[in-house]
């Protein structure tokens, strides 16, 4: 009915919480009223006094014998210690050693098995038993002390512990404190205290000197008990009876004069109250109390707590199953009030949530394919130089995995010096890129280290905040080759065509500025002649070159006999050969087998292997086959040459690549012939290889395919 008329108000949560609460501590306020009048009862003061005399005999007695004991155990500590000292057999002393313990354990009693420690307090009373001690006597003594102006008893005892032909003072002490009166109170359950009013550097003093915790917690009780021992019709009684009442509370209090010290009392007091009627009333109170709070607590739970714990618990699942991921999980809550407009609001939210994770995922895969795939490496450091992200260009580079060494410094993975200092400079140069050009090994064993280009910056935020320091990793290795190449084809194209230039130039002046005669000018025309067709093989090489990698060149294929177009080859080079005294022959013996090729571009093929092979060869034979081997028609050109280093054979069809072979006084040209024959095995869809031995010989072999 209630939970109806909440909801029907629509109240705030607040005052659906706040209005069964105000009526519950209203309840709960007339309860501990009726339950105060109830336990009020009338004064026991015979059952009080009697309970008093024994608790106050049983504070006393106990302290007495405490006092007592001191001597007991002085006196037994003396005699193990005058035993253990005077035995030589090493187990023995263990084993009075370990009984000394045992009895030093069992009880509140200090132990100074060095008098002198006590000798340096010069109190009067301790040294009066260290002399005792040492004389051989046994003596106790009350020890008072003021201790942060307060006076502190102890009851000490001497007993002489005779070793070697002296005597050792044995003392122990027990000082009288509160943890003392705990424990007491502990077995009894009392309120109690000890008091001494004693004259003190010629003043009287009177000192609570240990209490319970009510005791020694309440001043106005300390101030009572002590009037009353300074009331001058008390000094002279043994024991004695006192009313003590603070604030609301009244306690019938006894005190009894000690045996040993007169102006020591021991002080028990507890409530004026009957104590078993008392025990009862609470117990009952108590529980007619729970038992109202109890059924006040279930009716809030059911009316307003299990509702709001049940909308809390659907926000808490749904919450562990956004944080999982599952954005599917909504609120459902249909209770009228700013719960229900909070499972709305929140079940907004998971839609906002889910499509800008949505977007996020999907920005993120985009950014990580766009990082993956540039070609050039990307590290991406905090400012500390720990790994954030490392694209995969980067990791082939200096050999790393990003998972392993994510989050640690990248220091400690890339071991070359000008990197790091480059990583380093980044941070100190705030407002320009560090590059590095760098030599390093990107694989292992590398024999020619790779060239790198390295940029470093600082990243910053919208705030001008430095946030990391990214750095790009470009391989330059095939950029600075092809300057290099580039470079050298310079230089020798200008060298090889400035040649025939040259000499075409100065002979053409020679004929134009003298007469000479017919034999001779037709020698000069013959001499110009071989340059210009030298110069325009140059530049046929270069045009051809240009056109197969502009792809305009034309293949024009027709049935061709391996035969005799092998033998025309090789009579076309026989008087080249004649000259150098070069044996050069077609072994090729098949009459009947047919290719399917462009002849002008297979003539352009093996005409350049052979007159290679023919320049490179000063003695013995070069010789021209083919082979059918399965679908592939393999030719071969094998001479007796000077062949290649073994480094020499890997970069050999590349342009502009050309051997030193100075000292065999040949010269290799601009290093086109070789590329162009590549591609034009490449454009008959073959392969080219080369086989050679430095100082014995080359065989070069390319494939055609069989049609």
């Amino acid at each position: 009915m209630l939970n109806k008329f909440l909801k029907h108000k629509k109240l705030s949560i607040r005052n659906k919480i706040l209005l069964p609460f105000l009526i519950i501590i209203t309840i709960f306020a007339v309860s501990l009223l009726i339950v105060a009048i109830t336990i009020t009862s009338k004064n026991m003061e015979q059952r009080v006094r009697y309970e008093l005399k024994q608790q106050v005999q049983y504070i006393k007695s106990s302290l007495e014998k405490q006092v007592k004991s001191t001597i007991s155990y002085s006196n037994i500590l003396a005699d193990v210690s005058g035993e253990f000292y005077n035995t030589k057999n090493p187990s023995k002393g263990l084993a009075i050693n370990n009984k000394m313990q045992a009895i030093l354990n069992k009880e509140d009693i200090n132990f100074y098995k060095n008098y002198r420690v006590l000798e340096q307090k010069n109190i009067l009373a301790y040294n009066k038993l260290i002399k005792a001690g040492l004389s051989g006597k046994t003596r106790r003594v009350v020890v008072l002390e003021n201790i942060n102006n307060k006076i502190q008893v102890s009851i000490a005892a001497v007993a002489p512990a005779k070793i070697n032909n002296g005597y050792e003072p044995i003392i122990t002490e027990f000082k009288l404190s509160n943890d003392y009166l705990d424990k007491l109170q502990e077995k009894r359950g009392y309120e109690a205290a000890y008091i001494i009013s004693s004259k003190f550097r010629k003043k009287i003093k009177t000192e609570i000197l240990a209490a319970t915790k009510l005791i020694s917690t309440n001043t106005d009780i300390q101030n009572q008990l002590i009037k009353a021992i300074l009331e001058p019709s008390n000094k002279r009684l043994t024991n004695f009876f006192v009313d003590i009442k603070t604030g609301d509370n009244s306690y019938k209090a006894i005190f009894e004069k000690m045996n040993f010290k007169k102006n020591l009392f021991a002080v028990v007091i507890v409530p004026n109250n009957d104590i078993h009627k008392t025990s009862i009333r609470i117990i009952i109170s108590a529980f007619i109390m729970l038992t109202i709070i109890s059924i006040w607590l279930f009716l809030i739970y059911s009316i307003i707590i299990k509702k709001i714990i049940y909308s809390l618990e659907k926000f808490h699942n749904s919450s562990k199953e956004i944080i999982k991921g599952n954005f599917e999980n909504t609120v459902d809550i249909d209770s009228g009030d700013e719960i229900e407009d909070l499972a709305n609001i929140f079940n907004q939210m998971i839609e906002s949530i889910k499509e800008a994770e949505t977007d996020l995922k999907n920005e993120k895969d985009r950014l990580a394919a766009i990082i993956s795939n540039i070609p050039v490496g990307i590290i991406l450091t905090d400012t500390e130089n720990n790994l954030i992200l490392a694209n995969n260009q980067a990791e082939q580079m200096f050999q790393f995995s990003i998972n392993p060494v994510k989050g640690k410094t990248i220091l400690q993975y890339i071991d070359n010096e000008e990197i790091l200092k480059a990583l380093i400079d980044a941070k100190t140069h705030e407002k320009e890129h560090v590059k590095r050009e760098l030599q390093i090994e990107i694989n292992e064993g590398q024999e020619v280290p790779s060239n790198i280009m390295l940029t470093s910056c600082l990243l910053r935020n919208r705030k001008k905040e430095n946030i990391g320091i990214i750095t790009v990793i470009r391989d330059i290795t095939h950029q600075r080759e092809l300057e290099e190449l580039r470079d050298g084809f310079l230089k020798t194209a200008t060298h090889e065509l400035r040649t025939p230039l040259t000499s075409i130039i100065g002979f053409i002046e020679l004929l134009n500025t003298s007469e000479k005669e017919e034999l001779e000018r037709k020698k000069y025309l013959d001499i110009i002649y071989k340059e210009a067709k030298d110069l325009k093989i140059i530049i046929d090489d270069l045009l051809d070159l240009s056109k197969i990698k502009a792809g305009t060149i034309s293949m024009h294929v027709s049935n061709i006999n391996i035969y005799a177009f092998l033998d025309r080859v090789t009579q076309s080079f026989k008087p080249l050969a004649d000259n150098k005294k070069v044996v050069i022959e077609n072994k090729f013996t098949d009459h009947e087998l047919m290719v399917e090729a462009d002849a002008v571009k297979l003539k352009r093929i093996l005409g350049n292997l052979v007159s290679n092979s023919l320049k490179f060869t000063n003695k013995g034979m070069v010789s021209i086959n083919c082979e059918l081997k399965e679908d592939w028609f393999v030719f071969s050109v094998t001479d007796t040459g000077i062949g290649l280093k073994p480094e020499e054979r890997k970069d050999i069809f590349k342009k502009f690549r050309r051997t030193d072979y100075s000292e065999n006084n040949v010269d290799d040209g601009i290093g086109l012939g070789l590329s162009i024959v590549h591609n034009l095995v490449q454009l008959h869809k073959g392969e080219i290889s080369v086989e050679s031995e430095y100082g014995k010989g080359s065989v070069f072999s390319f494939t055609i395919p069989k049609t």
